[in-house]
Formats: structure tokens, sequence, C-alpha cells
């Protein structure tokens, strides 16, 4: 998705740019005046040197639009703790947990490493989203942070549990 010009707020959407979420969301933010910068971080089929260079550049990228007024940063689904390491002291942010990335359980040094970057990164963001009641529960429980729920694909205010 190309960066869709707007006069208001940006926000920078760091994440996968072909989930359909995302491509939603950014759609309906830029409709409302939004600014959206995408930060791509999909691995697709990419030689390991490619994705770490490219991580690398979007890292960069991402520092220089932090901190701007009226620019916030919401990172979807943390996909490694370089990522966390990466996005430690960018304000404000907005981390958004939907499913394996705080719930897969990682074993050696590497998954230690998640862990603690994954820590830093929920409990330095100005806020934590997660897609179900439940992600909230592994965040609360896991890593001591509080989740406000925005579940995708319902829309709440159409469908509703009934009696």
């Amino acid at each position: 998705m190309a960066p869709a010009a707007g006069n208001g707020p940006t926000v920078v959407m760091v994440c996968d740019q072909e989930s359909v979420h995302i491509r939603r969301w950014s759609s309906a933010l830029a409709e409302r005046g939004w600014r959206v910068v995408p930060i791509d971080l999909a691995r697709r089929r990419r030689p390991v040197w490619r994705v770490a260079g490219g991580l690398l550049r979007a890292l960069w990228r991402l520092r220089r639009l932090s901190g701007r007024p009226g620019t916030v940063v919401a990172v979807h689904y943390v996909r490694g703790g370089i990522v966390g390491a990466g996005l430690r002291g960018v304000h404000p942010l907005v981390a958004s947990v939907w499913g394996r990335d705080i719930t897969a359980e990682r074993r050696g040094l590497a998954g230690r490493f998640y862990e603690r970057q994954l820590n830093a990164l929920l409990r330095g963001a100005e806020a934590v989203t997660a897609t179900s009641h439940f992600l909230a529960d592994v965040a609360r429980i896991r890593f001591g942070v509080e989740a406000t729920v925005i579940p995708f694909g319902i829309d709440t205010s159409r469908f509703t549990p009934s009696e």
C-alpha cells in the first residue's frame, strides 16, 4: 500500500502490509483524513540478509518519523525481538497483539531474548490493544500490561450476542 496523503494526523503502520485487516484499517484511517505511512515487516520468502537489511532500513525510517507532532506509531503482531529492540524509545506507540506473537512459548537463548524485547516493547507502549479478551488476559498475566480489546473481523455494532 502506498502512503496515503491526508491533512490530519499521521499513523505509521509497522506490520505486514498485505494483511486484509491492515489494508482495511489503513483505508479507513485515510478516508478520515489521516496520513498513513506503511512500514512492511513481512518476510515473504526473502533471504535472511535481505530481511535484515530491510528491517534495519525500516527501523531507521521509523526513528525519523516518531516523535513528530501529530504522529503515532502502531505496531501490529510483533515479529521478532529485534523489532522490540528497535522500537524502544519510539513514542507515542500503540502495540497490538494478535495471537502467537504473545502466546507462543519460545525456548533457548533466542527465545529469552525475544521475550525480554517483547516485554520491554509492551511495557513501553502508551497503549496496548488485543484482538480478543483471551489475548488481553495473556498480556496482563504474562507481561503485566493492560490491553484494550479491539476485535476485528466482526462489526460489533451490527452483530452482538443474543440472549
